[in-house]
């Protein structure tokens, strides 16, 4: 036969015992109130000092609305995120763990994270984001053999800095490009630069390491009845930090929807580089009737009104000896190598707008190739066919500067100094010979053109397939700062715990 339970004696007795208790704390508390105080003070201390001590940790989240076009694409499961809702379900994502680690990795280095700054202070150092930091650091090439390497940097004036690593140190001046066996870098001022002493110590990580870690810290929420609806959030300790990514991130998630972009980007890239090839063999064909036109004026013969205008006339208004300074300065850039970064200077009184349009094209050739060294290693493909281009260019510079030092030479009566060993062009030496260049020429240019509406047309549709981004909640407007009420709580209950543990059960 079953005891029939009586809960009223229990619950009596429960309710008597929880009062007794209560009293004999408070008769405790009153005698010993000293000892409970400086217990709880003392826990509140330790919180403190470990609230300043820590760092800091913030979560910054935006939701963004994507309208998606009407056909069936594929969906992959993200098994590398923290994809869930509001019910703890796990949701689809239309990106796998590779495409998440390469998005990510792509906006870190567009925003150039995987440089650290840190400024000293006592008992160790902070970290530093830009807006807050005197010197900018770009990391154009890595190591991948050297996943992290520290240096410090300290600013001597406005113009240069000295730089320590594994006890060397070497002065630099802001903007020069630094070669390292780990990378190759530059150092610029920052936006709270200011003109005295200051030293920063710079961390550069490996990406593909900080991509792993970002990919790590980052979850995806959705709902069920607003698939559209996608709220990505990142725990970071700086705030602006976080911020800065969200948005990137935000973008680079919306391209990744649109799977015709992909197409137009490679149609796009084909037609920048049949451009880039046909403008240097226009250059070519220009180079090689000039020397024709220069020759006819030679000979004292007439020239053809067709004929392109010649860079001669001038070179002849210039200083002679202001262009030869300006050649022998420009000579060493143009001996370099294609695979070494190398910027020429665009301010050397160059008379010739030919030599100066080829200059301009090489710079922006190198600054396309840092680009694509920031996401890619130097045997890739897009490099090499980068390096090509610079090639082309290259050659073409120098045998610019063969032509105009000869006829600067000439002009003075002196001896043609060759210090670039180069082929030249060979001058047409007939007018047959001359009026096929002509038309050579002429079906480039058409051909050129049009590439060029080609190129607006591909321009059109691909800003068109993208699919339209709107932020519902901005990531500056959802920052939340990691909370400390929890830990001065626990505090409390332990600093009025420990006393009471002393007295009743260790008899002190």
């Amino acid at each position: 036969m079953a005891h029939k339970i009586n809960f009223d004696r229990i619950n009596r007795y429960s309710f008597s015992e929880v009062v007794a208790s209560v009293k004999d704390f408070c008769a405790v508390f009153v005698q010993s109130k000293y000892s409970f105080m400086r217990a709880v003070g003392l826990s509140l201390f330790v919180v403190f000092v470990y609230h300043v001590l820590s760092s800091p940790e913030y979560t910054v989240s935006s939701t963004i609305y994507l309208q998606h076009k009407e056909q069936e694409t594929p969906a992959f499961k993200a098994s590398s995120v923290s994809a869930t809702t509001e019910s703890a379900e796990p949701v689809s994502l239309d990106v796998n763990a590779l495409q998440l680690k390469g998005a990510v990795r792509k906006a870190i280095a567009d925003l150039n994270l995987n440089v650290h700054y840190f400024a000293p202070k006592w008992l160790g150092k902070k970290e530093i984001y830009k807006q807050n930091t005197p010197v900018l650091v770009t990391l154009i090439s890595y190591s991948p053999r050297i996943s992290q390497h520290t240096l410090s940097v300290k600013i001597v004036d406005d113009k240069t800095f000295v730089l320590k690593e594994e006890g060397q140190i070497k002065a630099y001046l802001f903007d020069q490009l630094i070669q390292k066996p780990y990378g190759t870098f530059k150092v610029a001022r920052g936006p709270a630069f200011k003109n005295q002493e200051q030293e920063v110590l710079v961390t550069f990580s490996d990406l593909n390491l900080l991509a792993e870690e970002y990919t790590e810290r980052l979850t995806f929420k959705r709902k069920h009845l607003h698939q559209d609806l996608l709220t990505i959030s990142l725990k970071d300790e700086i705030p602006e930090r976080g911020i800065d990514f969200i948005k990137r991130m935000n973008a680079v998630y919306a391209e990744g929807y649109d799977v015709e972009k992909d197409s137009y980007k490679a149609a796009i890239g084909a037609v920048y580089s049949n451009l880039d090839s046909i403008r240097l063999e226009i250059a070519r064909l220009d180079i090689m009737l000039e020397g024709y036109h220069q020759m006819l004026s030679e000979r004292g013969e007439p020239v053809q009104s067709e004929l392109p205008a010649p860079a001669a006339p001038a070179i002849a208004k210039a200083d002679n000896l202001a262009q030869l300074q300006a050649l022998q300065t420009l000579a060493p850039y143009v001996q370099n190598p294609v695979t070494q970064i190398t910027i020429i200077p665009e301010n050397l009184a160059l008379s010739d707008a030919l030599l100066q349009n080829l200059i301009k094209d090489f710079n922006q050739e190198q600054l396309d190739k840092l680009d694509l060294l920031r996401t890619k290693p130097e045997d890739s493909p897009p490099v090499l066919q980068s390096n090509k281009q610079l090639s082309a260019i290259q050659q073409a510079i120098v045998q610019r500067m063969g032509g105009m030092q000869q006829h600067v030479a000439t002009q003075q009566q002196q001896p043609v100094e060759q210090p670039l060993e180069h082929h030249v062009l060979r001058v047409p030496a007939t007018e047959a010979e001359f009026a096929a260049l002509q038309e050579e020429r002429q079906t480039k240019k058409t051909q050129y053109n049009y590439l060029l509406e080609r190129r607006e047309e591909l321009s059109q549709l691909l800003s068109a397939s993208k699919y339209k981004l709107l932020t519902i909640h901005k990531p500056e407007e959802n920052v939340k700062a990691k909370s400390y009420v929890k830990n001065y709580f626990l505090a409390i209950l332990f600093g009025l715990a420990m006393p009471l543990f002393l007295i009743k059960v260790l008899k002190w």
